[in-house]
């Protein structure tokens, strides 16, 4: 489990495509902060319905587990990991056996988040998530490259 989440450790190209109309394209950079923590660091440029643009920034930390990595939001002010969204359970993990995948939900107030999590090769992470709540029904697909 270990060799996964250390494969994560680098700077990823990001494309992203919205069902709702939005493409985003950035970086991602995974940096250890200690030996079972990731500091993920997102830059994109999102574009929506071809005209509107902007650029934004996200904060996440990974953690891992014996058969888990677990997704948290960061707290700025702490500079530490905080609320946890998702965990990635691999009980089927075998060294080396490429992809490995993982889904995981999560509730947001009345809206639920489901996670397809898919580490494709060493050099290449799919997350596909189904948005669904009282004023959502999208989903979103990410496509991250090892540069």
């Amino acid at each position: 489990m270990v060799e996964i989440f250390k494969s994560m450790k680098g700077i990823w190209a990001l494309q992203r495509t919205c069902s709702i109309g939005a493409v985003m394209q950035g970086t991602v950079k995974f940096s250890e902060t200690n030996e079972k923590l990731l500091y993920h660091y997102q830059e994109e440029s999102i574009v929506y319905f071809e005209d509107k643009s902007y650029r934004a920034h996200k904060e996440y930390a990974y953690s891992y587990d014996i058969n888990k990595i677990m997704i948290h939001l960061w707290n700025k002010k702490e500079d530490q990991k905080a609320d946890l969204l998702h965990t990635l359970e691999f009980s089927n993990y075998t060294h080396n056996c490429w992809p490995i995948s993982s889904y995981s939900v999560h509730n947001c107030k009345q809206d639920i988040y489901r996670l397809h999590f898919v580490l494709v090769t060493p050099e290449k992470l799919q997350l596909n998530y189904q948005v669904q709540g009282p004023h959502k029904n999208y989903t979103i697909q990410t496509l991250l490259h090892k540069r």
